[in-house]
């Protein structure tokens, strides 16, 4: 019972200019040949609506692999091919190795020496034989194709009407004339294949039959030149071999006719001799001999009209199931390439995270560097106040000051800070700097050769890994981001107010009332200079009084103590404050610097590493989706084609 149409209202069809007519006639040189109709003129009603749904079929599968790029050219040409062939003649081809006999097995068919024989190549191009009208051979080469349509006056095909198609050797020498016959294959309705007696079933034979059955085509083995094996123990050993050789490459078990084409045709021809007819028997025992009668009958039997109706149908049909199958099993390992760089994504997340922590524990050791640094510029000022700040030394500087002099104490205090804590901090940030640079260098190298090795099968992602961004920071960029982390501190307490406002807090001591005469020991010793140096004024009469008065020699004294111990104690408050500005500065920098780090790991995580394979990520979302897009259109079109084939079966 007919069953329903696959498709629907689907209306899908090859556009008319890329319709490639498999072999379609054309006007040749000496007589015309015979004008045929299509083949699909011998579908019934059944047949046709078979045939219409596998043209849609066909042109849908070469859309939907077209636009997704998903096959070559020459199986977008076979698509569109096997949907002409619908209605091209039907085409029965001989293949196989060169001087295997095919040009012979053909001429014994039809009776006559249509194509040419020799133990060197012969066929150069794919010929096919159709019957036109007239009494010659005629015939026109597409040499772009290589395929050569030949009209013979024969019989036999006007009888069968089918082409029959003999081909370039298997393995001839010029590898062109082989591709011929390879790319021929597609179109074949029926397939015999022919090998030698002599070596049956070589290597390349073997390679061959598998590319027939890629294409799923009916095929039939013939053994040719049996009249060279000599016993019936060697000639049943041959057959055996074959026929299992046969089973296991095509998967089932294709008919194998033993045959010799040569004495076939030589029995005809004699039989056509009227000179030989006394030798009737003998040539008709020749002609048994030859196995060629148990092959005719075969050709007989199977192809029927009916039979070639369905072998017509089947054809085309394979090519569509073959290619769609390639376009499944390609879509299948890039989806498996997709979910293994999926998986490779997700053990590089826990890599990554691994490395990072690495990379922060490293970089403690250089903070805690800097945090050392730190608490060496203390002890160096705390060691020169300890040094400096004593009576000879605070009336050195008074006198210094007193003079019109920089302040020798405000000098070494501002060397004392400085030291060489700048250019220590600055080597540490540089070394910081480099380590993350170079350890995230290595990283991101070692993260993109994981993905250009597991993705080396697809194009499309590594297309996404080429255009991805360095997976590294640069070092000086990297430093410059560091330093705005801990420069404003440095320049604070080194440059800027920290200094002077140590250098007058411990100055503050040297400026406190003595007790006497409101004057401080500075202006005392001022005074003192100033008088001293003075010819026009007689110091000794102006202060011999109160010098050879011991209560003011005593007061002077105490005023001196006095402010000494006045400058001790306020020094000491300097220090004590200077040691806990340091302290916090240095939780401050620690602080600072911390949270710069931190935003340079992660923006080494996120925007470098991360961020640089983002467009290999994105891909392969992109390329996940694409494929299961396509999955869900292609299976539609392979059970459409398993249900066509199962309704002309």
């Amino acid at each position: 019972m007919w069953r329903r149409p696959l498709w629907g209202a689907w209306r899908v069809s090859f556009p008319a200019a890329a319709v490639v007519a498999g072999g379609a006639l054309s006007s040749c040189d000496g007589a015309a040949p015979e004008k045929r109709s299509a083949f699909s003129s011998f579908f019934g009603p059944n047949q046709r609506v078979l045939a219409k749904e596998q043209r849609r079929a066909l042109a849908a599968l070469h859309t939907l692999l077209e636009s997704h790029r998903l096959a070559e050219k020459d199986d977008l040409d076979r698509l569109r091919e096997a949907a002409e062939q619908l209605d091209d003649l039907f085409l029965v081809t001989f293949v196989g190795e060169w001087n295997s006999g095919k040009s012979t097995l053909i001429n014994a068919l039809l009776g006559d020496a249509w194509c040419e024989e020799g133990v060197t190549p012969t066929t150069p191009t794919v010929q096919i034989l159709r019957y036109g009208e007239g009494s010659s051979r005629n015939s026109r080469l597409n040499a772009k194709s290589g395929v050569e349509d030949v009209w013979i006056p024969a019989e036999w095909l006007k009888a069968t009407g089918v082409a029959l198609v003999d081909t370039p050797g298997t393995n001839e020498v010029i590898r062109s004339h082989a591709e011929l016959t390879t790319k021929f294959i597609p179109k074949a309705d029926f397939v015999f294949f022919i090998a030698s007696a002599d070596r049956p079933f070589s290597a390349s034979e073997r390679l061959f039959l598998e590319t027939i059955r890629e294409w799923r085509k009916n095929v039939v083995i013939i053994i040719n030149k049996m009249d060279i094996v000599e016993t019936e123990e060697e000639r049943a050993r041959i057959i055996d071999y074959v026929k299992s050789n046969a089973a296991s490459l095509l998967g089932g078990s294709s008919p194998v006719f033993p045959i010799s084409a040569r004495e076939a045709f030589r029995a005809q021809k004699a039989k056509e001799n009227p000179y030989m007819s006394e030798r009737a028997e003998e040539i008709d025992a020749m002609r048994k001999a030859s196995g060629f009668e148990a092959f005719e009958a075969f050709i007989a039997k199977n192809l029927t009209a009916d039979a070639k109706v369905r072998y017509k149908l089947l054809s085309p049909l394979g090519v569509g199931e073959s290619i769609a199958s390639r376009a499944a099993a390609d879509i299948k390992r890039k989806h498996d390439d997709t979910q293994r760089a999926r998986r490779i994504l997700e053990q590089m997340d826990e890599k990554l995270e691994g490395f990072m922590a690495d990379l922060k524990s490293a970089t403690e050791f250089e903070m805690a560097q800097i945090v050392q640094e730190l608490e060496n510029m203390s002890a160096r000022v705390e060691r020169y106040l300890d040094q400096n700040v004593t009576t000879a030394g605070i009336l050195a500087d008074a006198l210094f000051q007193f003079a019109g002099y920089e302040s020798e104490f405000k000098k070494g205090l501002e060397k004392a800070i400085k030291g060489n804590t700048e250019e220590s901090i600055d080597a540490i940030v540089l070394h910081l700097a480099e380590l993350i640079s170079k350890r995230t260098q290595k990283e991101g190298s070692k993260i993109l050769s994981d993905l250009v090795r597991q993705s080396s099968q697809n194009k499309t992602l590594l297309a996404s890994l080429q255009i991805a961004p360095s997976l590294f920071t640069e070092k000086d960029e990297l430093e410059s981001r560091l330093r705005i982390g801990i420069d404003p501190f440095l320049s604070d307490i080194i440059q800027g107010k920290q200094l002077e406002k140590l250098s007058k807090a411990v100055h503050t001591g040297l400026t406190l009332p003595t007790g006497f005469f409101g004057l401080s020991l500075v202006e005392w010793v001022g005074l003192k200079s100033f008088y001293t140096m003075s010819e026009s004024v007689d110091l000794d009469e102006v202060l011999g009084p109160f010098m050879t008065n011991t209560n003011f020699a005593l007061g002077i004294g105490l005023g001196l103590l006095m402010t000494v111990g006045a400058a001790n104690v306020q020094c000491g408050r300097s220090k004590r404050a200077f040691r806990s500005k340091v302290k916090g500065l240095q939780v401050e920098i620690e602080e600072s610097l911390g949270r710069h780090l931190d935003r340079e790991l992660y923006r080494v995580q996120k925007e470098i590493l991360n961020g640089g394979i983002s467009e290999f990520r994105r891909a392969v979302e992109l390329e996940r989706d694409r494929l299961q897009k396509i999955t869900e259109a292609l299976q539609p079109l392979q059970e459409v084609f398993k249900e066509i084939r199962k309704q002309v079966t």
